[in-house]
């Protein structure tokens, strides 16, 4: 027979929020326990929005068995870590690692690193297995700078709903093609996600909302070089909105209208500054991220051409 685990509560707010937070195990996989068999002081519950009330509250559930390992862990991942505490990881990752595995990069992502500090992590085992263990937010292949990771349940949701409410403030630098003729601008387009049948993200009216601002540092030589603040955070938003304007990202292989062999090691965007709440302290905290050799380089040369 399984052996269930008790619990004594006295959180409040829905039943599958609070049992992600005592048991330490993500809301998904509480919701899964949840529909399993649990019982809140004695009385069969089945319901992920069950609330608790106020007072103290024994939850008994089967906890469920952890997952046999599916991502291997990679402990030579190199990755530059900018801050970290108890809460979270801020790191400055590199151009050309890929965050999450996938066909092709099943064990050289982060993701393989994160699993070899398992034990640095409050996150239950399927968690860590399940290919995203804390990741609040990602970042393209080849787009380089800051990246946000989660240590616990708490921390990961404090952070996606402050990225739901933009409230996380996210700054980017982008090397154009062609010109920018205004200072100050926002592109406001909706945005189709790409699929595996079409990669590229695409303006439509029926796509999602969509929101970048822009402020031009320098334009000349048919170039720009822009700072880019993320409204909205749709999968390629930025390049897909540049390259809508007909200010492509220099090296942009998906978006991009040029192919030069100086140019191939992806697209020149970095995000170089983070903001936000820290999830236990409430301080608001700003961290940057220096620039990679490409992105040096490419300014230099095309700012002097």
């Amino acid at each position: 027979m399984p052996v269930k685990r008790e619990i004594e509560t006295e959180l409040l707010g829905r039943l599958d929020e609070v049992l992600a937070q005592e048991a330490n195990i993500s809301r998904a996989i509480a919701q899964r326990v949840i529909k399993g068999g649990i019982t809140v002081d004695g009385k069969a519950v089945d319901k992920p929005s069950f609330r608790l009330k106020g007072g103290k509250h024994t939850l008994r559930f089967i906890p469920l068995p952890p997952p046999e390992t599916t991502v291997k862990p990679n402990a030579d991942i190199q990755i530059e870590t900018v801050y970290e505490d108890d809460s979270l990881i801020v790191f400055n990752k590199p151009r050309g690692l890929v965050v999450h595995t996938a066909p092709g990069h099943s064990a050289d992502t982060l993701v393989n690193l994160l699993v070899t500090r398992s034990e640095d992590f409050a996150f239950d085992a399927e968690t860590m297995q399940g290919g995203r263990p804390g990741i609040v937010h990602r970042l393209d292949k080849d787009t380089s700078g800051l990246l946000l990771v989660a240590k616990t349940p708490k921390a990961l949701a404090s952070l996606q709903e402050q990225i739901r409410v933009h409230a996380v403030r996210r700054t980017y630098l982008a090397l154009t093609y062609n010109e920018a003729q205004e200072d100050r601008f926002t592109v406001d387009v909706p945005l189709l996600k790409p699929t595996h049948e079409q990669h590229r993200a695409l303006p439509s009216p029926k796509g999602h909302p969509a929101i970048t601002h822009f402020e031009r540092i320098w334009a000349r030589g048919g170039h720009s070089l822009l700072r880019c603040e993320l409204e909205t955070g749709r999968t390629h938003q930025i390049r897909a909105h540049l390259a809508y304007i007909g200010l492509p990202v220099v090296g942009d292989p998906l978006y991009g209208t040029r192919h030069e062999p100086r140019f191939d090691q992806g697209q020149l965007l970095h995000a170089y500054r983070i903001e936000f709440t820290h999830p236990v302290t409430g301080e608001r905290m700003t961290f940057y991220a220096r620039m990679d050799e490409a992105l040096k380089r490419a300014i230099e040369e095309l700012y002097n051409e």
